[in-house]
């Protein structure tokens, strides 16, 4: 079971992100399906000052 949560800060005012999916190994790798969160935000003096992607991902690794 894939997972990630992260909490930022530093230059940007708040940077969060979350992942939560389930995998299924095989001889070759793994794939796994799962959703993602991220928002990111930076100080005034920047272009950028909010953001927000969500939605499913869908991954796959390669054993060689």
């Amino acid at each position: 079971m894939p997972y990630c949560l992260g909490v930022g800060t530093g230059a940007t005012r708040l940077t969060t992100q979350a992942a939560l999916g389930a995998s299924y190994g095989c001889s070759w790798g793994e794939v796994a399906v799962g959703c993602r969160y991220l928002k990111y935000e930076v100080a005034d003096h920047r272009l950028l000052s909010s953001l927000s992607l969500g939605g499913p991902q869908l991954t796959a690794a390669f054993r060689f």
